[in-house]
């Protein structure tokens, strides 16, 4: 389990995300990135709206960018069947042209998979698009893969509702992160001393019989 400190610092990072308010819209921002959630794919069994909800205000501020004087692009980020109802959404608000990122299906589709689709995205300035609760790991995810010359905004919906059971689900979230980050570290660390090892053993060998092992 996460220990009492990291349970302390991340309850003050919602705090902190029910006291803050989402940046101000500018001209400048280049795509409009929209994390599904869990609703719009029949493989998830769930009676949210997050994903309409996300895509909503996603065009709300694809708009006044263009309103602005911007060139934005939407950029749906999610599972097929997710990102045909993004494309339907907006489509009805008249937004025709978007940017589609393939994820795996449910249920190896995750935020750590819409990271990955953008990392090879090439834009000055993005605003992303999600719910409050959600923020800690969209944090970290920026981070870690966004490239370093892209500005990325976080536009949260409904910072003052965050219940104590989605802070609870974000805790497992991130610990489960975390134990498959650690895991796939001690697998290739694994992988190289076992590499290693059988280097050095071909050539003990060559040695021994004093040609390459390639030739024999």
């Amino acid at each position: 389990m996460l220990s009492k400190n990291s349970k302390s610092e991340l309850l003050e990072e919602f705090e902190k995300v029910k006291r803050d308010k989402n940046s101000k819209i500018t001209k400048d921002i280049e795509a409009v990135v929209i994390l599904s959630g869990e609703s719009g794919d029949p493989d998830y069994q769930t009676k949210l709206h997050d994903t309409e909800e996300r895509t909503q205000f996603a065009i709300q501020i694809f708009k006044k960018i263009k309103k602005l004087g911007g060139s934005p692009i939407l950029v749906l980020n999610g599972t097929n069947a997710q990102n045909n109802l993004m494309a339907k959404i907006a489509k009805s608000y008249g937004v025709k042209k978007n940017l589609t990122i393939k994820n795996p299906p449910v249920p190896r589709v995750s935020t750590l998979t819409q990271f990955q689709g953008l990392k090879n995205l090439r834009f000055a300035k993005i605003a992303i698009v999600t719910h409050a609760y959600h923020n800690p790991r969209v944090k970290r995810y920026t981070k870690k893969y966004l490239p370093k010359n892209c500005q990325s905004q976080l536009f949260l919906l409904d910072r003052d509702k965050i219940s104590r059971n989605q802070i609870q689900q974000e805790f497992e979230k991130i610990l489960t992160a975390l134990i498959n980050f650690v895991r796939q570290a001690i697998s290739r660390a694994l992988r190289v001393y076992q590499a290693n090892l059988s280097r050095r053993s071909s050539a003990k060998v060559e040695v021994l019989l004093g040609t390459k092992m390639s030739e024999l």
